[in-house]
């Protein structure tokens, strides 16, 4: 689940936005003879074509929105705790998630925030930064360590 979506583009889960909607292609014949308009002109960062994806059809837009209602994430999260080895994959699929769907992070980042009144964050303290050694004060040159770097 985690590869399907780190191959998505940023913002892909976004509905289409009014810009993203291209006018039909004007020709020769619908230009006016007013020589008072101004050409347009738009700057553009790269001249590849943008990848555009197929439109979500209303099913699967609700099944997304259902993916990401607080009770549904709460239910993954106690589903984590259960099996403490899923916990690590849950929150790489959930940081996924508000990579492609920036406009809906804010409201997993706070589902996360409060569950179990902040359980999580103490828990992930605890477990994986306090045994580390940015949780340490030893040498500092420890961190820049590749190995910490690589998920689990």
């Amino acid at each position: 689940m985690i590869a399907s979506l780190s191959i998505l583009p940023v913002q892909a889960l976004n509905p289409p936005s009014a810009s993203d909607t291209r006018a039909p292609a004007m020709s020769w014949a619908d230009d006016g003879d007013s020589e008072s308009e101004q050409p347009q002109v738009t700057v553009v960062t790269s001249f590849a074509p943008t990848q555009r994806l197929p439109p979500l059809d209303a099913r699967t837009q609700k099944r997304l929105q259902t993916l990401l209602s607080p009770s549904h994430l709460n239910a993954l999260l106690k589903a984590a705790q259960h099996d403490r080895g899923a916990l690590p994959d849950l929150v790489s699929w959930l940081v996924n998630l508000c990579t492609v769907w920036p406009t809906r992070k804010d409201k997993i980042l706070s589902t996360l925030l409060l569950y179990g009144g902040g359980g999580l964050v103490c828990e992930i303290y605890r477990v994986y930064v306090r045994n580390s050694p940015l949780g340490k004060d030893e040498n500092m040159s420890s961190l820049m360590d590749s190995s910490l770097y690589l998920l689990r």
